[in-house]
Order: structure tokens, then sequence, then C-alpha cells
């Protein structure tokens, strides 16, 4: 698994030599080696004990790969072969997309080699370490291949004219040139079509757990915790909109599974309806679920019903209040579920709180309880920092 540098909170936190104990419980002395190497060289003074811990070595590592020297030019090659290992280890195709059609440079060659073949850098020209080390990813087809480079080139990426001109030279390349590619060394699972995994999730979530049951009705308790979970995710999404940055860690915290893939599909899906009822009835038809009767009205009143789930579905709600993202906004009503959210541990909710007692947002300016917030914000950071380094 190695840390998932083609998400991109694990791109940042690795190419800022940044490294968390967590990291070191997914990686593997083998297949992870120069990830290994790599951190023992540069994190701080724990990373590089549990780096060597699981290289097995008393001494630290001189080089990565082979590749020695801490200057910058030799510091980018070591990239270089962490990335052509690391792109082996990432098992989701989406992600890998993602990563060619957006991610910075560097990183989107190595998806880009990894879902078509292509191991050029510019047409007709390689890199003097091989990106093609890496080989064609297991299940990935020409159809795929032509697929991803007309998305790369539509979003005019940072490899589209490489997508150009690798689906030019595709054409004349046959299938069985094109299998070649796949070496049996690199094969990985691929993770489910978006939708598909939609739909498991979906019925993991309004499913009774008895044997034989079926999917939940209209208006049965289940399927309520489905439309306030959508109810969560078209927050999640509004409210990232007006930051335009979207962490994993936000969504660890506060989402639950399937609220986590309506981001993840409407991601890739490249757009999302304009109002949380056509959100909902969307996601739920595309899921299979009769939608039937269900008013605009009825849609708004189960998504803001208030549960136990304070740390998250609370946590939204108030945002909801606070931004107006749904419904007109009323800061002083968003205060309470803020708090309780704050309160249960969301450091997000805390962070709001503290803007509105310092602004006075909705209520009277309040220096005394933003200082208490902040206290609680650093007590909740440590513990966070804590579980993260010491799981």
């Amino acid at each position: 698994m190695g840390i998932e540098i083609f998400r991109k909170e694990n791109w940042d936190r690795w190419m800022d030599d940044e490294f968390i104990r967590q990291d070191s419980r997914r990686m593997d002395k083998y297949k992870d080696k120069c990830l290994l190497e790599y951190i023992a060289i540069y994190g701080n003074d724990l990373a590089e004990e549990w780096a060597m811990r699981e290289l097995r070595v008393s001494e630290c590592p001189v080089s990565v790969g082979g590749i020695e020297g801490n200057r910058d030019i030799d510091k980018a090659d070591q990239r270089w072969l962490v990335m052509r290992e690391q792109v082996m280890r990432e098992t989701d195709y989406w992600v890998l997309e993602k990563a060619a059609c957006e991610a910075p440079r560097e990183l989107a060659r190595f998806a880009f080699s990894r879902l078509t073949g292509c191991g050029r850098v510019l047409p007709g020209v390689w890199h003097e370490i091989e990106v093609t080390g890496c080989g064609l990813k297991q299940g990935v087809g020409r159809s795929d291949i032509e697929e991803l480079c007309r998305e790369m080139m539509r979003k005019n990426g940072p490899l589209a004219e490489e997508a150009a001109a690798w689906l030019e030279e595709l054409a004349g390349i046959s299938d069985e040139e094109l299998a070649e590619l796949a070496a049996p060394r690199t094969e990985r699972s691929w993770d489910s079509d978006p939708v598909e995994k939609l739909k498991r999730l979906f019925l993991d979530t309004c499913t009774d757990e008895t044997p034989d049951a079926q999917p939940a009705v209209s208006g049965s308790i289940l399927l309520d915790n489905v439309i306030r979970e959508i109810y969560d995710a078209y927050i999640f999404n509004k409210y990232a909109g007006i930051y335009k940055w979207g962490s994993s860690l936000i969504l660890d915290l506060t989402m639950k599974p399937f609220g986590s893939q309506v981001i993840r599909w409407f991601e890739k899906r490249g757009r999302r309806p304009v109002t949380l009822p056509d959100t909902v009835r969307l996601v739920l038809s595309v899921c299979g679920a009769d939608t039937a009767g269900f008013t605009d009205e009825k849609i708004r009143g189960i998504a803001r019903t208030e549960t136990e789930d304070k740390l998250g579905h609370g946590y939204y709600i108030g945002l909801d209040l606070l931004y107006g993202f749904d419904t007109e906004g009323d800061a002083a009503k968003a205060v309470r579920p803020l708090t309780e959210a704050a309160e249960a541990g969301n450091r997000y909710a805390i962070e709001e709180l503290i803007s509105i007692y310092e602004e006075g947002i909705g209520v009277k300016k309040n220096p005394w309880l933003a200082k208490k917030w902040r206290e609680k914000q650093t007590e909740v950071q440590e513990k966070w920092t804590d579980q993260t380094r010491n799981p």
C-alpha cells in the first residue's frame, strides 16, 4: 500500500518530508524499499528510527535505490525512483486517472505511464530513469487508454500534449504489443467502478443486517440515514468550493463511507446538481432506489433532522446554517450544532467557533469564549497528533 502518494494530501506531506508513525504500518520492506530509504534519509529522528527498523538495518542508508547525494538534482532522481515504486503500489484506478489529469507534472507522468503504457516524458524523449519500469496496469485495455487520453486533452492538464501524441501513436500499436507492456509482476487489483462502489455502499448502508434483508424502502429509518449522508456530502462540497480545498482528514473525521463515496463519484463525474433535493434524487436513482414521493420539502426535512452523530452530521448542519448553503443563513442558530460538534472533538467546528466569537458573527464578540476554544483547539490537536504518531 505504501503511503498512497497519489492522494494530494499524502503527496503534499511527502514533498515537505513530513512522515507520521501511521505510514510505517502500511509499508513492506521489499515493495516500499526506496520510500523507506528516502524517509530514513530525509525524515525527522522519529521517522528515521522507524524506517530503519522496517528496513532491518542498524545504520541510516546513504542512498535511495542506489542514488546517493542530497543535492536538489540527486533528491529529484531519488523521488523519481520512489514514484516508480509507489505507482505500482496504487490499487485504485480512479486515483491514478485523477492524478494523470490534474496532479503536479512529475506525479502525473507516472500515473499516465501506469494507465497507458507510455513511458515518454515528452513525445520521442525518454527519461534517464525509465518510467516504463512500472508496466501497464492489469485490466487496462485499449478503450480505457483512449478514453483517458481524451479526458486528459479535454481537461488540458499538465500532460495534455503527451496524451494527444500517445493517442495518435496508439493506432499503430497492435493488441499483442500492447499486452506486452504489462508485466505479470505488476499485477494489482483495481478498485471497482465508482458507480458500482456507490451502489454497493448504498446497499450496505440501507439494508438491515438480517437474513435475506432487502434495501430499505421510501420513508424507512435506514433510507433516511442515506439521505442525511448525501446531505453531509453536499454541504462538504459547497464548503470545499468556497476554500478550493478538500482534505481527506476532514472526510475521515466527519463523513461515513457512503457520503465519502458520493463526494468521490461527483469528483469523477466532474459536475454536480445545484440544489440539495436534485442531488439526493440523482444519487438515489443511480443506486436504484425509488424516489417517488420525495418532494423538496420532505428531502430537506429528513436531511436536517439531528441525530446522535454530533461530530459529523451535526457539524454539517451547523455549516449549512452558518453559510446558508441550502437554507437561510442564520449564524446564531449555527452556534449550538457547531458547539456540540466541537465538544465531540471536531477541530474544524472549533475553528468556526473561534471565528464566530472573535468576529461577532451572529453573536456578540466574546474574546473570552474565543480564547477558551483556542485552548480547546490546542488540546484536540495535540491529542490527534499523539494518536497519529502512536496509533
